[in-house]
């Protein structure tokens, strides 16, 4: 328990003394003590980049691929090359997009047709989708996408009778669906949300059958709406570094004091919960909860000991430098 106090107390003055090298404009708050402290830089991070459900908007997005991938991405100039799921999450919302409930929605007939078929998953932040239980081994290379400013983020709720499709640009207005349609060449994303995970029919994939409780994802659609992406260049050993400190904290909170975990419980019921949930009444845990991408994930000690080995494993396999800027120009 004291070697953990002590980490604690070392990890905190690593990220202030970090943040106050950079200038940052926030400062860690005051506390009175070690643990209010820890929780007060836990929150602010976890803050940051939680997805809410109520308005998942983002400029930036980041996706975990294989170098083969990237290869492929150069071969074929573009990074959206294929028209296959390459990842669970694009296999749901494919499974779920070709539900003939759908036939006749003009959102779902713009994304089933032509390059918007082209897909590929990624998540607003760089840790969060490697806390994932299923993922390849093979997805070592980390990528940056920076969405055009102009770009539109279609929201897929498939079980929300009301709501199943609302429209947002990055400012965080919404649009309605006649005027998406109008615009329907700057839909860069669509953020699919479900509590049930459908797969594409007939399509077997390379994961085995499984029945993940809650799954959500960034879905990339439009080459066109992506302003830039880069994979290994400058900065984003830094992000990855910076990163890994505070994941190293809320490693050591959760250790500190069990009681600080939570688990996803019954069918995910309490990650879908804390996603549902305003950011300024979550705890620690269920904003750490808000970054995951699957309900059946639990906010503890061995799942952030998970995502750091695998960040330590990842981080220096990082090959062949590559900055694209495939929308330059776009307006």
């Amino acid at each position: 328990m004291k070697r953990t106090a002590a980490l604690l107390s070392f990890l905190i003055l690593v990220i202030a003394a970090g943040r106050h090298s950079q200038a940052h404009p926030h400062r860690v708050p005051a506390a009175d003590s070690l643990e209010a402290s820890t929780d007060s830089i836990l929150k602010f991070w976890l803050s940051a980049e939680a997805v809410t459900e109520e308005k998942p908007v983002c400029r930036t997005l980041w996706l975990w691929t294989s170098a083969s991938s990237i290869d492929s991405a150069l071969y074929y100039h573009s990074l959206l090359w294929s028209y296959r799921p390459q990842s669970l999450p694009a296999e749901f919302y494919r499974g779920e997009l070709e539900n003939k409930k759908w036939n006749k929605d003009p959102l779902a007939q713009v994304l089933r047709s032509g390059s918007f078929g082209r897909t590929y998953d990624a998540w607003n932040n760089c840790w969060a989708a490697l806390a994932d239980a299923v993922s390849f081994e093979g997805n070592t290379q980390l990528v940056k996408v920076d969405l055009g400013d102009s770009a539109l983020i279609v929201v897929f709720r498939p079980e929300n009778k009301r709501h199943a499709w609302t429209v947002y640009d990055l400012e965080g207005n919404s649009l309605s669906i006649a005027d998406a349609l109008k615009r329907k060449d700057q839909i860069a994303v669509v953020y699919y949300s479900s509590r049930k995970t459908n797969r594409m029919k007939g399509y077997a994939g390379s994961y085995p059958p499984t029945n993940l409780p809650g799954c959500r994802s960034f879905i990339l659609c439009n080459e066109k709406m992506i302003k830039g992406w880069g994979h290994a260049v400058p900065g984003l050993q830094d992000k990855l570094n910076s990163e890994l400190n505070y994941l190293l904290l809320l490693k050591a909170w959760f250790a500190e004091k069990p009681g600080n975990c939570s688990v996803a419980g019954k069918n995910g019921k309490n990650t879908m919960h804390a996603w549902a949930a305003a950011k300024n009444s979550c705890t620690t845990a269920q904003l750490c909860m808000k970054n995951f991408r699957y309900g059946s994930v639990n906010a503890g000690e061995e799942e952030i000991r998970n995502v750091i080995d695998k960040i330590r494993k990842n981080g220096p396999k990082q090959v062949n430098p590559v900055q694209k800027f495939p929308s330059r120009g776009i307006r």
